[in-house]
């Protein structure tokens, strides 16, 4: 973690990207619920998984380099 109190912020918040906006929606709850409560198919799922993955991804790709400081990694 960087030394800097608001550079640890900006790395904390890169991380809580996939642990609260991706992780959640991909959990064995949720893909039980699409499975066995919508009726879900098994492409269907993947494809709700392949989603918000490829969402919280992109988002940690790009933050990154909005970010002046980040041009070192």
């Amino acid at each position: 973690m960087p030394a800097d109190p608001l550079a640890r912020a900006w790395v904390r918040g890169l991380a809580l990207i996939n642990a609260a906006d991706s992780h959640p929606l991909i959990v064995p709850r949720v893909r039980h619920y699409l499975t066995d409560v919508l009726k879900c198919s098994d492409d269907q799922r993947l494809a709700w998984i392949q989603h918000w993955l490829a969402a919280g991804l992109q988002a940690i790709e790009t933050l990154p380099a909005e970010h002046p400081a980040s041009s070192q990694f």
